[in-house]
């Protein structure tokens, strides 16, 4: 066997055949001929000890680069060398070889990868390529291998550019919001809207009296009060049925088996406290039904929770001195009555000793408590009080018949979705006139208009104002994460035509004088009885409001209304909606025991609705739709250079690859490695087998064209 050694970067060939105790294989191939004047050329000498033969140079030198360059070459490409088949001609044409025989190769050198399980892709591209096509072609197979990397590269970079400025330009966030913000069955702004995620607080100040006495003998001519509170109470509890159970638990367990009488009158109190389980329900809109035009229909639950921690060391058994408002309502009401209703009346009062004022405890006014007036109301005139029991608050949230329709969005538009529709089945509540008493596209402040414009005016309704009022933008605001505008209410909401001509809708009962400006008579919401609205202390109000009382310090801080909303999705970040309630009192100085009361506006309560804490989901897809932006850009375009460079960094090897030399052994040894693999014509092994380690073919002459050697 005949091999190349490099000895000290000489080339040279010498025999190995007996050392290596390797048989002669009668079917091996010739020995290829020694070049030319090789035995002729006198040696040089020895290295260690070994002849160095015949030097061809520069050729020797260049071959044993070239050889320690394939060397590296073959290590990087994952070449291994099996047993050959030195029989098999080393140049043969590639038309030379049968259909049917490279049909076989191909199968074997297939189920040779197959079997060992590596498959060497970068050496089937090559085999491929030279095998089928043509070796002038090889120019393009080199580009191909060599950029293919940084064309991928470079077109993942073009796609995360062009999908980050997609993500800039059109606002996923905004098409998803319009495609989820339809009300449907299971949508997500739906439930929102059915289960509101945020927690509503009512906030209850009383008007306590500190003069009675006084005021009552007539020693003080105003009546001094002062706001007691908060009593704090949650609008929803999620915790119902626990705080059931434990408030249950704990009733029963302070109650004996065989109460005595009077035990049992004081735990009757102690269940009527106990009320508090029929309230302790979720801020819902419960049996919901939709309708075949873009609608839904809902009752909508607005129940209450004690809140104690919350209301600064208030309790709901809290002694003060209010106004009776059943006395007070019933002698309003009867004051242009008849002298002999009028005379009837002072008959009962003066008989079961009714006071205007009356100390109580804060619950009992706020939820109910005991009147003989209104018992025998409640007997004789069922049809006009069908309770027993007054309560302020109590009236205030009494949602008994009250339905819903609201607009879905599916027929009416975007912006419409969650607005009132119909209000008991009616586009306006019947205590109005129109336009006073138009509700249709009113929000009950669980959701506003989405997509609001710089001028748009809202409308704001809940049952116990009595109407919706309108609402203006003041300015903007970054609440809680959003940027978010903020609104308050008209300033000319509480006129009754004084300033505008237009909401003398709001004067209804012509028989009387309107109330002053800052009042509004929502006697007809409020069973008859003459309740009036303002802005807790006569905020805005007319200074008449306040002069026959003492305790009023208007504060706009504190007792303003105002309305932080998210302009595109139209919910509300932030709200404090802020009003009081009055008794107008008329002409009652015929009445027994109510002369002090005539023609004076008394406050009873100012409540403040307000959110404490609001969900930041609506924040989560905006900030993701950033980060995904951002990461397409930035991602894109470091792939985009990361390409170029590989582009760059490949072209210039690219002109080393395609050398002469290198192409030549590619060649040459892609022709022995396909006929290698011909079943018939493998070899038996290395311990059988002469195996020619010929690298002289690595050594082709630079001048050399490779076509001379492989046509194709």
């Amino acid at each position: 066997m005949e091999i190349f050694t490099n000895i000290s970067g000489v080339k040279t060939r010498c025999k190995v055949q007996a050392s290596l105790g390797v048989k002669e294989n009668p079917r091996a191939s010739p020995k290829r001929p020694a070049p030319e004047n090789s035995e002729s050329t006198p040696p040089y000498g020895k290295v260690g000890g070994l002849p160095i033969g015949s030097i061809r140079t520069p050729l020797a030198s260049e071959s044993a680069r070239m050889k320690d360059f394939m060397a590296l070459w073959n290590s990087l490409l994952g070449r291994t060398y099996d047993a050959v088949n030195t029989n098999v001609p080393g140049h043969r044409k590639a038309s030379e070889i049968p259909q049917e025989e490279r049909d076989r190769v191909r199968k074997t050198r297939s189920q040779k990868y197959k079997r060992s399980g590596l498959v060497n892709t970068k050496l089937k591209l090559i085999y491929v390529r030279i095998y089928h096509k043509n070796i002038s072609n090889r120019k393009h197979f080199s580009i191909v291998d060599c950029f293919s990397g940084a064309l991928k590269l470079a077109a993942l970079g073009i796609i995360g550019l062009i999908s980050g400025l997609l993500v800039w330009r059109y606002d996923p966030y905004d098409l998803i919001y319009r495609w989820k913000l339809v009300f449907g069955e299971g949508g997500e702004i739906f439930e929102l809207w059915r289960k509101p995620p945020v927690e509503l607080y009512l906030k209850v100040y009383l008007w306590n009296v500190t003069n009675m006495d006084e005021y009552m003998s007539g020693e003080d001519d105003v009546l001094r009060i002062q706001d007691v509170g908060p009593y704090v109470y949650r609008m929803f509890d999620d915790r119902r049925r626990k705080v059931q159970s434990i408030y249950r638990e704990r009733f029963r367990r302070a109650i004996p088996q065989n109460p005595s009488s009077e035990l049992k009158m004081e735990t009757e109190n102690i269940r009527n406290v106990g009320d508090i389980f029929n309230i302790l329900e979720l801020l819902t809109h419960e049996n919901v039904t939709f309708n075949d035009n873009g609608t839904l229909t809902a009752i909508p639950k607005h129940p209450l929770v004690w809140v104690e921690e919350m209301s600064e060391g208030r309790r709901e058994d809290d002694l003060v001195i209010l106004p009776n408002i059943a006395l007070l309502s019933i002698a309003d009401v009867v004051s242009d009555q008849s002298y002999f209703t009028r005379f009837g009346l002072n008959m009962l009062i003066r008989q079961t000793d009714s006071q205007p004022l009356v100390k109580m405890t804060a619950r009992e006014f706020m939820f109910g408590y005991s009147s003989s007036l209104m018992t025998l109301g409640n007997k004789f005139m069922p049809s006009w009080i069908y309770f027993d029991k007054l309560g302020l608050i109590d009236r205030m949230y009494d949602f008994e018949g009250d339905y819903e329709t609201i607009f879905t969005g599916e027929k009416h538009g975007l912006s419409n979705i969650g607005l009132i529709d119909t209000y008991r089945g009616s586009t306006k509540i019947p205590q109005w006139d129109s336009p006073c008493g138009d509700v249709t596209g009113s929000s009950d402040g669980t959701k506003f208009p989405g997509y609001i414009k710089e001028n748009d005016t809202l409308l704001f309704f809940r049952k116990s104002m009595c109407r919706a009022k309108a609402m203006v933008k003041v300015g903007e605001t970054y609440s809680n994460g959003f940027d978010s505008w903020v609104y308050h209410f008209d300033p000319e909401a509480d006129d009754n035509g004084y300033v505008n001509e237009e909401n003398k809708c709001f004067c209804k009962n012509r028989s009387r004088k309107c109330l002053p400006p800052g009042l509004l008579d929502v006697r007809e919401c409020y069973y008859g009885f003459p309740i009036a609205l303002s802005y807790p202390h006569f905020l805005d109000g007319d200074k008449v409001l306040s002069a026959k009382v003492n305790g009023m310090n208007p504060d706009p801080d504190k007792h303003r209304s105002y309305f932080v909303i998210e302009p595109n999705s139209g919910l509300p970040v932030e709200l404090a909606v802020r009003y009081q309630i009055n008794m107008a009192l008329g002409s009652i100085k015929t009445i027994a025991h109510c002369e002090r009361f005539n023609d004076m506006v008394l406050p009873l309560l100012w409540t403040e609705i307000v959110t404490l804490r609001f969900r930041m989901y609506l924040n989560i897809l905006p900030v993701g739709e950033q980060i995904i932006m951002y990461t397409l850009l930035v991602g894109g375009a470091a792939l985009l250079i990361y390409s170029l460079y590989k582009f760059v960094r490949a072209r210039s090897d690219k002109n080393h690859f395609n050398a002469p030399w290198i192409q030549d052994e590619l060649v040459y040894n892609i022709d022995r490695k396909l006929n290698s693999y011909i079943p018939e014509r493998k070899g038996s092994g290395l311990g059988t087998t002469e195996v020619d380690l010929d690298l002289e073919g690595l050594a082709c002459p630079l001048t050399q064209d490779v076509v001379t050697r492989y046509e194709v």
